[in-house]
């Protein structure tokens, strides 16, 4: 089940389909593209720009359908993804009540600088949740395996890294076309983000051209540097 809008997103899709073509599992998409209705391989819900009794009643119908197929098919295993984090507590919490191996993909195992307290009391309350023995973790980058081991005592064998795929769609001809820069980073000045990592190439590759767009706690790092 899954909510994803953020850069795994567009992978989705492709994933899915490979599944429903060789296993037997279904699809629970949850504020999901616009999407709704309910098919032979999935259940669909989407209240966007809903008003919020509306988004109750929704969100209520959507886990009544879920705990009910768990129930039907003796579901053994379960993966779920979420942007907001919010789903993953109720989902969860939820699943607390049966006997499934539960799979989770963690995009950010570090809260971004400037989170909110509700995100802090949010992320604080789906770590206790976790089942640290038993249940598997997928994530993006190293880093963030480190983080779970280490933070958050997970054993190490049950967090998986899967690398984000090359985002084609995310191609800008426009750039290529009048190429000012070699390397252009564009996001979040964080560690986890591999900042320290684009620094020592800035200091590696003294003939190329670097522009790093953002904001975060690394922004000291990168004005000392030379070139940026």
């Amino acid at each position: 089940m899954t909510n994803g809008k953020n850069a795994i997103s567009s992978s989705f899709s492709d994933i899915a389909e490979e599944i429903v073509r060789y296993r037997n599992c279904k699809f629970f998409l949850l504020d999901e593209n616009h999407i709704n209705g309910e098919g032979k391989d999935y259940v669909a819900v989407d209240f966007h720009n809903e008003p919020l009794i509306y988004k109750v009643a929704s969100l209520l119908r959507f886990y009544a359908k879920f705990i009910f197929y768990i129930k039907r098919e003796h579901v053994k295993k379960i993966f779920f993804y979420f942007d907001n984090t919010f789903y993953n507590t109720i989902t969860w919490l939820l699943l607390k009540c049966f006997k499934v191996k539960k799979i989770i993909w963690i995009h950010d195992v570090k809260l971004h600088s400037g989170g909110t307290l509700r995100e802090k009391i949010i992320r604080l309350l789906n770590s206790k949740l976790w089942d640290k023995h038993r249940d598997k973790f997928i994530v993006s980058y190293k880093n963030a395996k480190y983080e779970l081991v280490g933070k958050y005592n997970i054993d190490q064998e049950n967090v998986y890294i899967c690398w984000l795929p090359e985002m084609t769609s995310m191609n800008f001809p426009e750039i290529k076309a009048e190429k000012k820069y070699d390397y252009i980073f564009f996001g979040r000045l964080e560690e986890y983000k591999g900042i320290d990592v684009l620094l020592d190439l800035v200091k590696y590759y003294k003939n190329k051209k670097f522009l790093i767009v953002g904001r975060g706690p690394m922004e000291r790092e990168i004005k000392n540097c030379k070139k940026y």
